[in-house]
């Protein structure tokens, strides 16, 4: 679990934020002006109704952040909204599709 520090507060607003998309997320990027990066995730009940399966997402979503945490460029804020397709998929099929993107889109150190 990411430490409170890291997480994205309730209300943060990104209206004038960047969009990327995989697969199994869309991740909207914005500049925070802080010297550390602070992660948000959303899982709607319309993706999944069963609690145990939305909070397993989250969890791994969440695992591999704090695996990259180091590797990505300091003063973003980051908000993952989960798709569909995520769940029953596997940690590294996740963490594959998150490698890909932030190497992509340059968020890599």
């Amino acid at each position: 679990m990411l430490k409170k520090k890291y997480r994205l507060s309730w209300g943060v607003r990104f209206d004038s934020s960047r969009s990327f998309s995989s697969p199994f997320f869309i991740v909207k990027v914005r500049p925070n002006m802080l010297l550390f990066n602070r992660f948000g995730l959303i899982i709607s009940k319309k993706i999944e109704k069963r609690a145990v399966y939305r909070n397993r997402i989250k969890r791994l979503i969440h695992s591999i952040v704090v695996e990259f945490y180091d590797n990505i460029k300091n003063g973003i804020d980051a908000l993952f909204i989960i798709k569909k397709s995520a769940v029953g998929k596997t940690r590294k099929e996740l963490y594959l599709a998150m490698k890909q993107m932030f190497s992509k889109e340059g968020l890599l150190k």
